[in-house]
């Protein structure tokens, strides 16, 4: 929802989440952090681009440092940021995402799914096959396999202690209540939406790509094949069209109902679970945070080097990517980013100065020793921020 809807929001997500520690002072005031927090949108996405073009390892850069320095910070992070959550904003995950979605109806009646075919259009005509090399190069990483191996290895006990949260707050219940709701929802507002989302597909590839199945069949049935790579790789090869096909079709056809149902989903959610939501990962990493301190700073070294050398690769082989889907969504969703900012600010004044509260008062050590270790490497790096945001 990853998200977690626009490339805008996962700007202004990730830099913040860069921002927070480096942008921190040694002592208890944080004068360039207050800056960046009043800032508009504007002044924000302009520091964001100057850091990603200027410093584009530097998230990496600092994520070696924590997890070398203090590997348990991550996962403290993460309890205290649950805890702000479940205390203030209960039902955030999605009262957020349904109020940002309701404003950029008014403009974009169908956001999702129109970017979404935006998306894919953009790479069925310029990348036609970057879907099946993304694919292979994750598969090549063995994120998987590697995170099942650190938890297997460091934190053995991990799902035992996940079964006892579980049991202790009564939230298999609560779960499979809300999977009931949601069903019954569905049956009564949607009713076969997903059997005719299915049906689209399948008299799409039956009129547009009849030999497709066959091909399909042929890579499942032969043993020297990876049909999870094979198939993708066939598909961009010889119907380099066909995903934004079903995109584009699905869209046309029932996208309004699929937004809908969304945000159908959405509200029954923050109705009836809103506690449910923000309570069950504040127990959950409550507990990581006690018994598996590391578990976070584990985990994401695995994945942050597979998503790397994934990111290394793409931008290798198709280096105006990152520009056509920018350039793009600026000439189809102008002020999208803005959009998304101004949403937030206005559903949740107080959400991003909690946050930075709570990482100045609790981790205002840890944010001095990243600050330090910036300004060792990069000492030009807070001067021309704070010039910026003049």
């Amino acid at each position: 929802m990853k998200k977690k809807a626009t490339i805008a929001l996962l700007i202004l997500a990730s830099f913040l989440m860069l921002a927070l520690p480096v942008l921190g002072a040694a002592k208890n005031d944080f004068p360039l952090l207050d800056k960046l927090m009043k800032a508009d949108f504007g002044a924000k996405k302009k520091v964001a681009e100057f850091i990603r073009s200027k410093y584009p390892d530097l998230r990496m850069e600092i994520f070696r440092f924590v997890s070398k320095n203090s590997p348990e910070t991550l996962t403290l992070i993460r309890a205290e940021k649950m805890q702000l959550i479940a205390d203030k904003y209960p039902g955030l995950p999605v009262k957020l995402p349904r109020a940002v979605l309701s404003d950029l109806e008014k403009k974009y009646p169908c956001p999702i799914m129109d970017i979404a075919v935006d998306v894919t259009g953009l790479i069925k005509d310029k990348y036609p096959m970057l879907p099946a090399e993304v694919v292979r190069w994750r598969s090549d990483s063995k994120i998987k396999s590697k995170t099942v191996r650190v938890i297997m290895r460091k934190h053995a006990t991990l799902i035992p202690d996940v079964m006892k949260v579980m049991a202790e707050g009564n939230y298999p219940q609560q779960v499979n209540s809300l999977k009931a709701d949601l069903k019954e929802m569905m049956a009564k507002k949607h009713p076969g939406l997903k059997e005719k989302v299915k049906l689209e597909v399948v008299s799409l590839v039956v009129t547009k790509y009849p030999d497709l199945p066959v091909k399909i069949a042929a890579i499942k049935e032969n043993p020297k094949k990876n049909p999870r790579i094979a198939i993708i790789e066939m598909i961009c090869k010889e119907h380099p069209e066909f995903i934004n096909d079903v995109v584009r079709t699905v869209r046309d056809k029932h996208g309004t109902e699929i937004h809908e149902a969304v945000m159908d989903a959405l509200k029954l959610v923050e109705d009836k679970y809103p506690k449910l939501i923000t309570d069950l990962p504040r127990d959950m990493s409550a507990m990581i945070a006690k018994k598996h301190p590391t578990l976070m700073t584990d985990i994401a070294r695995v994945r942050m080097d597979s998503r790397h050398s994934v990111r290394a690769k793409v931008e290798k082989k198709y280096p105006g990517l990152r520009k056509d889907v920018k350039d793009m969504i600026a000439k189809k969703y102008p002020n999208l980013g803005e959009d998304v900012s101004l949403s937030i600010e206005k559903n949740f004044p107080g959400l991003k100065k909690d946050m930075a509260d709570m990482m100045k008062t609790k981790f205002s050590g840890f944010m001095a020793s990243v600050k330090e270790h910036i300004n060792k490497k990069h000492p030009r790096l807070m001067p021309d921020v704070e010039k910026m945001l003049k």
